[in-house]
């Protein structure tokens, strides 16, 4: 067991998860410049009843590690910062110095991932009179272009697949190692391979139609966790392979050009799972293009799942909710009433500037299975 210095204790037995969501913990995003930086991290969190709270480390990062502050810099903010170390055999690890604060450093001459985060570890709050606790949040460590998760395809088509195309449906996405331009260098693409027009009477195709279209499908490390994306954004490269984008009756206009999809998340009274669309503006003219779409709800649409209802967006508190429990991240590639081959490239999920702390009422719905 760890002694107690720099204001952190040894371990404790955990706390029970308050099943009213009455304590919070919050996620957070700090940046990471180079390896030899030193990340004063102060977690934080609230109670709806007004209590006192405090705050408990539950998982240790992959890379580099998370420190005990010195008891100097707990007390004045004097440096050094950092103490010792925490080991798996500490947690959960109780934190009692008084700006609530540990010291991230990464491992020594490390290379920060451009693809994802430098490091994540989590946390809880406490409602230590009363031993209860809120449910785990994450802490990210992110490089400097606030990366929660990306592919750049420099060396394979990354895990992405093609779905809704046909008997190749759920295949990897074919690769290219060459360039398109300084916009797409290496890349993955996709073609149709069904083409489903609608007819209002045998044999009259109904202009414009294409019933079943087909979207780049993200690998595992998009599809998680992703509540720290919340008011980030969402980037990417597209361009025309082949297919007749000249044609304007061809294209399709207002597409939903990306999908998120939570399929455990819930509106109070409605079915199980949500699945948020951003709606493409005008049309794509097949020239290179690189799209960024924030991560808040007033740029998504929820789907009905009714006929007879309206897209609308969702509530802030379904934005949260989505994000959290994210199941699903797809990128629409079929773009033309006909024939068309699609490339992708430059995938970038991306924290805002700044950690955005969300409202206590969406933190509740965040963990709430109806």
């Amino acid at each position: 067991m760890a002694a107690v210095l720099g204001g952190i204790g040894r371990a404790q037995a955990d706390c029970g998860t308050d099943n009213n969501k009455a304590v919070f913990a919050l996620y957070q995003t700090y940046k990471v410049s180079s390896s030899s930086d030193e990340i004063d991290v102060h977690l934080g969190g609230f109670s709806t009843n007004n209590r006192k709270t405090r705050y408990r480390v539950t998982a240790l990062p992959a890379t580099g590690k998370v420190y005990q502050p010195t008891q100097v810099y707990c007390d004045y903010q004097y440096t050094p910062k950092a103490n010792v170390a925490l080991a798996g055999g500490d947690l959960p690890h109780v934190v009692t110095c008084a700006s609530t604060s540990v010291v991230y450093k990464p491992a020594a001459n490390m290379v920060l991932p451009r693809e994802g985060p430098v490091a994540v570890f989590s946390y809880k709050t406490e409602e230590y009179q009363h031993d209860t606790c809120s449910d785990v949040a994450n802490v990210y460590l992110l490089n400097a272009d606030n990366i929660l998760a990306a592919s750049f395809f420099d060396r394979s088509g990354d895990g992405w697949t093609v779905v809704q195309n046909g008997p190749t449906s759920g295949g990897a996405a074919s690769y290219d190692a060459s360039s398109r331009g300084a916009a797409l260098n290496r890349y993955i693409y996709g073609e149709e391979e069904l083409i489903n027009l609608s007819t209002k009477e045998p044999g009259v195709i109904v202009p414009g139609s294409d019933q079943t279209q087909w979207y780049f499908n993200a690998p595992a490390k998009f599809v998680t966790d992703m509540t720290a994306g919340y008011g980030g954004t969402l980037e990417f490269t597209l361009g025309q392979a082949a297919g007749d984008f000249t044609d304007a009756a061809a294209r399709v206009s207002s597409a939903h050009l990306v999908r998120l999809e939570c399929a455990t998340c819930k509106t109070q009274g409605e079915d199980t799972g949500i699945q948020l669309s951003y709606q493409l503006a005008g049309t794509w003219d097949g020239a290179t293009k690189t799209f960024s779409i924030p991560l808040s709800e007033s740029s998504w649409l929820k789907d009905p799942e009714n006929s007879n209802s309206a897209w609308a967006a969702p509530t802030q508190c379904e934005m949260y909710q989505v994000l959290h429990r994210l199941s699903g991240l797809q990128i629409l590639g079929d773009l033309l009433t006909g024939h068309e081959s699609v490339m992708l490239d430059s995938v970038k999920l991306k924290a805002p500037a700044s950690s955005t702390n969300l409202r206590g009422v969406c933190y509740a719905d965040m963990h709430t299975f109806y």
